[in-house]
């Protein structure tokens, strides 16, 4: 299998790709230079991986070093302790990621840490335990943005994993974790009363396991994690419907979700987080599971509306994109190929967006509430797009999606045959 990241497309889809990821890029520049003061990664992000692709990583350093000086401003902004919703762990870990990527002068973790560490010490837990705003997105900047960690952190890791052992429910299947009714947006407790277990990553409990397969690898975790992700990881397989796939929530006696095709619900995004666990548990037999669920995956013709990372073709595409550098199977190479080539295509008649690219978007995320709206950001718009494009175009690995739960190469150098 591929040890080392390679490109993914041929010359001139190559070439389009990285013209694409330019012009968005260039309009960013011009008219979305605030979106970083607002908290959002995108524009700082997609500066220093143009800068690798474009074989000018002088530029990347600068880009880096902009977004460095900038961090003090925008972490006084930040209102929230989150990695994503514009929250502290996010901001922090963007900031220790481009450092990290160009060699510059480490973060300065040590604020950060302290005031997640009194945050963290919250009993009983009422927040979402979520990656996008919730005790596992603090865990991700926590085990991504530094090595080695400092007392503190492993104090916040400590506190993290007492959440997800208190929080969890023992079932035939395996162990779970429920969401309670009251932290779900109406819509969604309108359809789940009672409230339900989320398979999905971006809200739900692929994203409990990630972070304790992590603990485990990086001898954080204890037995208790080491039995929770055993049952979790049951649990999770367990709720395949006989045609293999996955319903993005459900509870008994509410209505259950549809299988989504995506980053944020649905197979595709959940084996990618498998194939993380499995790399990070040395488990072979896991391996291949998340390999055929991806495998069905390849097989479904939904079509998404718009090229965003979270729901979109483009995250569809990097989504098989991981998976073929990670396997080496040819059906996902095909597949990122397939997907890459309906992101460049995806262009709505609608005129204006960023580089061509709009957003299909609604705030309530009721169907009939959806319209066309143009986006900057990283896990939705633009950037996040343009970001994918060029991790099929270039050899320069896109570790940005860590925060995506997504596996990387040179973190599990050889990796399971």
């Amino acid at each position: 299998m591929p040890r080392a990241w390679r490109p993914i497309l041929d010359r001139d889809l190559a070439e389009e790709a990285r013209q694409r990821a330019g012009s968005v890029l260039a309009q960013l520049e011009s008219n979305w230079q605030a979106s970083f003061s607002r908290g959002e990664w995108g524009l700082p992000l997609l500066r220093v991986y143009h800068g690798f692709a474009e074989g000018r990583p002088q530029q990347a350093a600068l880009a880096a070093e902009s977004a460095a000086d900038a961090a003090a401003e925008v972490l006084a902004l930040c209102t929230n302790p989150w990695l994503y919703s514009r929250g502290w762990a996010g901001t922090a870990w963007l900031i220790a990621h481009l450092n990290r990527i160009t060699r510059a002068e480490p973060f300065d973790h040590a604020e950060i840490e302290e005031a997640l560490a009194a945050f963290l010490c919250r009993r009983p837990w009422r927040d979402q335990y979520d990656l996008v705003s919730g005790y596992v997105g603090i865990a991700v900047y926590l085990l991504e943005s530094q090595r080695p960690l400092s007392r503190t952190a492993v104090e916040c890791i400590d506190l993290i994993l007492e959440h997800i052992w208190a929080l969890r429910e023992e079932v035939d299947e395996g162990t779970t974790w429920h969401t309670q009714p009251a932290l779900l947006p109406d819509w969604q407790r309108r359809r789940a009363p009672y409230g339900y277990y989320n398979l999905g990553v971006a809200h739900g409990i692929p994203g409990i396991l990630w972070t304790l397969a992590r603990c485990n690898r990086l001898g954080l975790g204890t037995s208790r994690s080491s039995t929770m992700l055993e049952g979790g990881v049951n649990w999770l397989l367990g709720q395949r419907s006989p045609d293999g796939l996955f319903p993005s929530w459900f509870y008994p006696g509410s209505e259950t979700r549809p299988p989504g095709f995506s980053w944020c619900y649905g197979g595709l995004g959940l084996c990618t987080v498998l194939v993380s666990i499995a790399l990070d548990t040395s488990s072979a037999d896991l391996l291949k599971t998340a390999t055929h669920i991806g495998s069905l995956e390849a097989e479904r013709s939904t079509n998404p509306a718009d090229a965003g990372l979270c729901h979109g073709k483009g995250g569809v595409a990097h989504l098989f994109n991981r998976l073929y550098q990670h396997t080496g199977a040819e059906v996902f190479l095909a597949a990122a190929r397939k997907w890459f080539l309906r992101a460049l295509e995806s262009v709505p008649n609608t005129g204006g967006g960023i580089g061509g690219y709009m957003s299909w978007t609604s705030e309530a995320q009721e169907p009939a509430e959806f319209h066309w709206a143009v986006d900057p950001s990283f896990l939705t718009g633009a950037s996040g797009t343009a970001l994918a494009l060029l991790a099929a175009a270039c050899a320069q690995e896109p570790e940005w999606d860590a925060v995506l739960l997504m596996p990387r190469l040179l973190q599990h150098e050889g990796g399971l045959q």
